[in-house]
Formats: C-alpha cells, structure tokens, sequence
C-alpha cells in the first residue's frame, strides 16, 4: 500500500560554532498516499548528508518528528526526513540545509586614533600662510579646537619637542 507523507524540516543551531547541532522537526503525516487515515504507530528517521542528493546518514527510529544532529563540522549539512509506518518506510522529504560557519573572533579593543603630533610653526607673507615643521606634540596634548588655522589647532609650547629653535609663539599640531 502506497501513503502519501509530507514532512516540513525546520533548523536551528547556535551560530558560529565550531561544530553546529541542527535542530529538525517535523509535521507528522496523517494519510497514506491513497487518502486514507494512519492509524497505526509512526516512526521517523532523519538523514545527514554532504549534498542535497546522498544524505546517507541516517538517525536511529524516533517517535516523535523531531531529531538533533550534533558535532556537525564546519561546512555545509543537508537533511531530509522519512516517515515508517508498519515496515514501510515513504519517501526522503524534500533536502534542507544548514551552513556551519567557523568562529569568529571577537574584534579588538580598546582601538585609539593617534593624530599626526608634529608642530607646526605658522608662516606668513603677503599672498601665503605656511606650516612649517617644528617638532613633535607629546601624545594626548590637548588642542585648543576653537582657534583652528589650516585644519590644525593650538597646543600648548610646552608640549612640544622642538627639533630646532623656534621664536614663534604660535604652534599648531593635528589633534584627533
């Protein structure tokens, strides 16, 4: 006798871990493929495969149309599901799949944004300004962000570590 068994399979697993579980479950069936009713005991088998045409891996019977496939390797997993009533055994469900990704590593901490900490002297002509190197800001020198000339700010004289003698009073860094 022929019977009809329409099985839906459901995943779900903890994402990216090393080796995934797939969750499968199943709509029992309450018809055989000639419409009438099943009446008798149904067990289930669930299949594990590496292509959506061979899973070969099958679970042990179960009762209930749920399974967990567990220390699936990274990858890609397909499953389909049979339903066995009286010794007969239907067909594969249609295949579904779930990728198991490899971790992921969690991202760095504590990311800072250095600023360009040379210092600058302004120079200035009739028709240019110009910034000329003069030394290095310590790191973390506060700027003074309300008097910026050419995208630089203020600093401190005494934060800065001239490499060579400088007169000006004015000096002006990058401040991130």
């Amino acid at each position: 006798m022929r019977y009809l068994i329409a099985l839906a399979v459901l995943l779900a697993a903890p994402a990216f871990a090393q080796t995934g579980a797939a969750v499968l479950s199943c709509t029992a069936p309450t018809q055989f493929t000639d419409g009438t009713a099943i009446t008798g005991a149904i067990s289930y088998r669930f299949y594990r495969g590496t292509t959506a045409a061979s899973q070969t891996t099958a679970s042990p019977a179960q009762t209930s149309c749920a399974f967990t496939f567990t220390a699936l390797a990274v990858g890609t997993h397909w499953f389909s599901a049979t339903a066995t009533v009286a010794g007969v055994e239907s067909a594969k469900t249609a295949a579904v799949s779930k990728v198991v990704l490899p971790p992921v590593p969690n991202p760095p901490t504590n990311l800072t944004v250095q600023a360009d900490l040379t210092a600058y002297v302004i120079i200035k002509s009739r028709d240019r300004v110009a910034l000329v190197p003069v030394g290095t800001v310590a790191a973390g020198t506060a700027c003074d962000p309300s008097q910026p000339i050419l995208d630089k700010f203020v600093v401190p004289r005494a934060a800065v570590t001239f490499v060579s003698s400088v007169t000006d009073e004015v000096l002006v860094a990058s401040c991130g």
